[in-house]
């Protein structure tokens, strides 16, 4: 069924992109355990998601797994990553924050000036 379908990296890094972001916008625990962290430790683990995201995109189009129309080079990885984040960025800033992702975010601040005072 879907032999014949030959997919760009970059169209499989977005709709990974998009993935990750409803995954962190819509599982449970996982959504009110990301609001809770400080924003550079947000950052960090994004980065760390999307370039991991990237390697194996990355990596199974260069062992064939899935088909692709381009060459498999670093260049390709870099286009990946900029991939990834310019779809991740956006679908993150348009998903509705939900109550509980409100008042873990409230606390989170609440504790943080509670320790700078």
């Amino acid at each position: 069924m879907f032999e014949n379908i030959v997919f760009t990296p970059e169209g499989i890094a977005a709709i990974a992109g998009v993935i990750m972001v409803v995954v962190f916008a819509y599982v449970p625990k996982l959504r009110t355990a990301y609001a809770k962290l400080a924003s550079h430790v947000k950052a960090l683990i994004m980065v760390g998601l999307i370039a991991l995201t990237a390697a194996v995109i990355w990596l199974l189009s260069a062992y064939s797994i899935i088909q692709t129309d381009t060459p498999v080079t670093w260049q390709l990885y870099v286009a990946l990553v900029l991939s990834v984040l310019k779809t991740y960025a956006p679908a993150y800033l348009l998903t509705p924050k939900t109550v509980d992702v409100q008042n873990a975010v409230a606390r989170r601040d609440a504790t943080m000036l509670k320790l700078l005072k």
